[in-house]
């Protein structure tokens, strides 16, 4: 299962996934984090196959399964989170979503880094919702921290830095600074 999901075979996957989640769920010797794990991995497959409605109550059930056996700032709060995130970015629950990726960016900030990949990936994440709710100046910053984070620690060609100084671009387009926008293209 995890390997089809790794090449993007979410269709493939699901089934999969759902057999170990249903092996899993009501028995007593299974522990809680594997629990967790399952419904995470269900839920993030169901969410890229653009089924958030179904996906929503697994990652939530997820979350708290999380904070539960972690606490409240665990690290391994940190990927839970992010799926919410996504999920309710797409439900268009964008409000809800924004939260749960600056929790996620400040768990991981403790306790891998500012620089780090995922730390980066979640900012990323959160400049998206930002630029969903049309907040473009503080999507503007969101990006431009991003990318200057990204070009520092992986390089300026960076598939991270790339993606962000392209959203980046977009955004400032939207509030008409055309030149830096184009600047940024480059």
């Amino acid at each position: 299962a995890v390997c089809y999901g790794n090449l993007g075979r979410a269709d493939e996957a699901l089934p999969l996934l759902k057999r170990v989640l249903d092996a899993r769920l009501g028995r007593s010797d299974i522990p809680q984090a594997a629990l967790m794990r399952s419904m995470s991995n269900y839920g993030g497959a169901l969410v890229r196959l653009g089924r958030q409605t179904e996906a929503l109550p697994w990652l939530e059930r997820a979350t708290e399964i999380a904070e539960h056996v972690y606490g409240h700032g665990d690290r391994m709060l940190c990927e839970p989170l992010n799926l919410l995130g996504d999920c309710l970015l797409r439900l268009l629950r964008i409000d809800e979503a924004l939260r749960c990726f600056d929790r996620a960016i400040a768990i991981s900030e403790t306790h891998v880094g500012r620089d780090h990949f995922q730390t980066l990936n979640y900012l990323q994440n959160c400049a998206s919702c930002l630029a969903s709710l049309q907040r473009w100046e503080e999507a503007v910053l969101a990006y431009g921290e991003q990318v200057q984070r990204c070009r520092r620690t992986f390089g300026d060609s960076s598939m991270l830095a790339l993606l962000g100084q392209s959203n980046l671009a977009s955004c400032l387009s939207k509030t008409g600074r055309k030149t830096e926008a184009l600047l940024a293209w480059r």
